[in-house]
């Protein structure tokens, strides 16, 4: 099981109805697709590669918190979808969330239904 945050270029919507709105609009264009791959775009690349310096990756060491092997292959175009293992949720999700903040790019949580930008918010409970 994990704990999915969303990430995007783009502004951070304004609350968790607009981030679901801003998600599902990019999901439909980038997530559902065919077979047919989005490359990733600069600034969604350089965010996760910063998280993998940070936090390593499952191509590099099984202690990685994320629930995929290989981060980048989550990244479609303009969108990741961070697939946090649950043991790492709260400090990964928040770190996540902080540097996304500091990046500019939207932050969704996918299981609260709301933004989060990793400054003064809680982390996934349960």
């Amino acid at each position: 099981m994990s704990y999915d945050l969303a990430v995007w270029e783009g502004d951070q919507p304004a609350d968790g109805d607009a981030a679901q709105a801003a998600f599902e609009r990019l999901a439909e264009a980038y997530l559902e697709f065919d077979g047919q791959g989005h490359a990733p775009r600069d600034r969604i690349r350089t965010y996760v590669e910063a998280l993998v310096a940070r936090h390593g990756d499952l191509a590099d060491t099984a202690s990685a918190p994320w629930a995929v092997g290989d981060l980048i292959t989550e990244v479609h175009g303009p969108i990741v979808c961070l697939p946090i293992t649950s043991a790492h949720a709260v400090a990964i999700s928040a770190d996540a969330a902080r540097l996304a903040s500091e990046m500019s790019l939207g932050c969704f949580d996918l299981q609260q239904g709301r933004t989060r930008s990793g400054i003064g918010k809680a982390g996934p409970t349960g």
